[in-house]
């Protein structure tokens, strides 16, 4: 390179023309792949500084991102142990309230003992009435019972007690059961059940809790004169129970609004407080114990309800 700048310095052609003739285009060659290496030299020199302020770019968002995690972390233990002093909470105060249910229940049975040992003083109507308080209370303590074990399982499902009996009794007791209800508020229950037993497989108790309160519903959800229709049949190797009443229809939008306030947990405890919290009973009783529940409703015909159970 000196020498090419020697004889560029001078600016004489011929000097070129003698450099290259002696062999000065070995040193053009040299200065040539000279130059190629110098500049892949910073190419490679320019990638690499890309390529380590790249790695530390990541490396930098890798630190934002543990930090994140680390105090995501924190919040969702706060939260756990937040859960874990609510859950506590909730288990110890369910465990009260159960030991009173209990308590209640059991003075309850011994009033009622009391009273059917003394029973020759009562009325046939009374001693009626003293039966299905009777029966009440035994279910209120099945029921108490189950509620209890759900407790102590810290789960939210009841483990139900499947048996094989007979639908129709249980069916006839509810529904009889109800008739004073019925008629205080004017409305006529009419069976039509027919004569031969119908055996499912089912919890007898919670079975007659469904029958109970969707029938109460219906009642309470009618108009003065009507008349309710109660169906019982066997279809096809299933226990078919069907209720009519030619009152007017409630609007699909309204059954659909009774029959669903449980499937919304936002909305289940506010749901505890309204009427008609029954319907939606009903319905999830039906379907846990492997029933299938129907509605409909319209304006000629009023409101129809369909609960079915296979034959077992």
């Amino acid at each position: 390179m000196v020498i090419i700048m020697l004889f560029g310095f001078k600016n004489n052609i011929e000097s070129y023309s003698t450099l290259v003739t002696y062999g000065g285009g070995t040193y053009f060659v040299v200065s040539a792949f000279a130059i190629l290496i110098a500049f892949n030299r910073y190419k490679i020199l320019t990638r690499e500084i890309e390529k380590n302020i790249v790695i530390d770019n990541a490396n930098q968002q890798l630190l934002e991102q543990n930090e994140q995690i680390n105090d995501q972390n924190i919040l969702i233990e706060e939260a756990n142990r937040r859960l874990r002093q609510l859950s506590d909470y909730r288990q110890n105060t369910l465990r009260i309230m159960i030991h009173d249910l209990k308590n209640f229940i059991g003075s309850n049975q011994m009033s009622i003992d009391l009273i059917t040992r003394k029973s020759g003083n009562l009325t046939p109507e009374q001693k009626e009435i003293l039966s299905y308080i009777n029966m009440g209370n035994k279910k209120l303590h099945y029921l108490s019972g189950k509620l209890s074990d759900s407790a102590e399982a810290d789960s939210g499902e009841v483990e139900y007690r499947y048996e094989r009996f007979d639908a129709v009794p249980e069916i006839e007791a509810a529904a009889v059961s109800l008739v004073d209800a019925a008629a205080m508020k004017e409305v006529q229950l009419q069976f039509h059940i027919a004569p031969d037993a119908m055996f499912i497989q089912a919890d007898k108790i919670f079975f007659n809790h469904i029958l109970y309160k969707l029938i109460a519903n219906i009642i309470r959800f009618t108009q003065k004169g009507t008349v309710i229709d109660l169906l019982v049949a066997n279809v096809d190797d299933n226990c078919v129970i069907e209720l009519k009443d030619n009152g007017l229809a409630l609007g699909k939008a309204k059954m659909d609004e009774l029959f669903n306030k449980l499937n919304n947990p936002n909305e289940a405890q506010q749901a505890l407080n309204q009427t008609g919290f029954g319907f939606s009973v009903a319905r999830q009783l039906t379907e846990s114990m492997n029933g299938q529940f129907y509605y409909s409703c319209s304006e000629a015909q009023g409101n129809y309800y369909r609960i079915t159970f296979k034959l077992a």
